[in-house]
């Protein structure tokens, strides 16, 4: 234990020069992993999913949402290779069993 810190206070002393980025940086880490922690402790993801993606509570990571989310109310996405891409509801072939 005693060589870790002796060999991280080096380090850091190494990066004085920095102006204080090193320990900003450390604070921000610091800061930055508690909230997630706190956020997946009581259910959620790590962080706030972006547009177009949704939680997934089981993995805590956003997964994105078919087309996006983008599609009117007349419309479906229909997955290609490339992503998907909304389409008018009557041109989708039915689903089979």
């Amino acid at each position: 234990m005693r060589t870790r810190v002796a060999l991280f206070a080096l380090v850091l002393s190494g990066c004085a020069a920095a102006g204080g980025a090193v320990a900003n940086a450390a604070i921000n880490t610091a800061i930055a992993g508690t909230v997630s922690g706190v956020r997946r402790a009581s259910g959620d993801c790590f962080t706030i999913c972006n547009p177009g993606t949704t939680c997934n509570k089981s993995t805590g990571y956003c997964d994105p949402i078919p087309c996006r989310g983008q599609c009117r109310s007349d419309e479906k996405c229909q997955d290609d290779a490339f992503g998907g891409k909304c389409v008018p509801a009557k041109d989708l072939p039915p689903l089979t069993p």
